[in-house]
């Protein structure tokens, strides 16, 4: 029995001496957790501020905000996109004032609706611009026109393509063969094939067979929808193209097209009955300003002198 009391005893001393030092252990753990969460609220709005402020959001930044599931300090393994508005004249088919590119240089203008961007590495000028060719041709003739770029990264950063001078040759015959395929006939001055030359960016020297292959497409007749030789049909959308295209779809782009030709023809019989009353009122304002003047009666005086 003693024994049991006086285990009883110790255990009642324990449980007061921890009751006496447990709030200060609380209040000290509460301070260094009101610290560390201080820190992390203040790291995470600095990276907020500078992740809204700057142009981009690269990995040197620690990814608080945009967190993964491995940790909350993880670094982002993306590139958010510039906050640069698009702007018409970027987007212009003749946007390139140098007649060369700067290897490892960003262009200034982004994968759009006029823009399309290839890397174009391996033997992509022969085996796989020709598919190309087919699909974004046919999509800008059915839309606004634009620009394949064959060696231009997704962010706009210049590679090239290496392209000999019996490759380019092989290349511009292929383009040419692809749209003799189109129907209706795609007239040759609606396409444009351009190798611009890649320049080293320090030395400025030209790189050796290292090109950018610009085909530049105009739209196509507005009464018209060009097809593939394989009778596919395509259109571009924002950055993306749509095809190739059920019958469906290209009915609703048909009754779209005679829509459109409708009211141009409205707008033409307006303009023009507009010009007629305008021509009417012209005269008649001419003639009720004319001032008719009144005839001068002459009377001659005749003297007689008597003898």
């Amino acid at each position: 029995m003693n024994f049991f009391k006086k285990k009883r005893k110790v255990d009642e001393e324990h449980k007061e001496d921890t009751k006496e030092i447990q709030p200060a252990s609380k209040k000290s753990r509460l301070v260094s957790i009101v610290k560390s969460v201080g820190e992390n609220i203040r790291s995470k709005v600095t990276v907020a501020l500078n992740a809204l402020t700057g142009r981009s959001y690269t990995h040197r930044i620690p990814s608080a905000l945009f967190t993964t599931p491995a940790g909350p300090l993880r670094s982002a393994r993306y590139v958010m996109t510039p906050l640069d508005h698009f702007s018409v004249k970027k987007a212009a088919l003749k946007w390139r004032k140098n007649p060369y590119y700067l290897y490892d240089s960003v262009i200034p203008v982004t994968e759009s609706k006029q823009h399309e961007f290839k890397t174009g590495g391996g033997k992509y000028p022969i085996n796989i611009l020709p598919k190309h060719v087919q699909k974004y041709g046919c999509a800008f003739l059915n839309s606004d026109g634009g620009v394949l770029m064959a060696g231009i990264l997704d962010n706009g950063r210049v590679c090239g393509i290496f392209c000999p001078d019996r490759m380019r040759r092989e290349v511009v015959n292929s383009i040419d063969k692809e749209f003799s395929y189109f129907l209706p006939k795609v007239p040759s001055n609606f396409y444009r094939i351009e190798f611009v030359p890649v320049y080293e960016r320090s030395k400025a020297v030209q790189l050796k067979d290292l090109f950018v292959l610009e085909l530049t497409v105009s739209s196509g007749h507005e009464d018209e929808i060009y097809e593939t030789g394989e009778h596919k049909v395509f259109i571009r959308r924002e950055g993306s193209i749509q095809g190739p295209l059920n019958p469906l779809q290209i009915k609703d782009i048909v009754l779209s097209k005679y829509k459109k030709k409708i009211e141009r023809r409205r707008i033409e019989k307006l303009q023009e009955v507009n010009e007629t009353e305008t021509d009417v009122d012209t005269e008649k304002k001419k003639n009720t300003n004319k001032v008719t003047s009144p005839k001068r009666s002459l009377n001659k005086e005749v003297i007689i002198v008597s003898p």
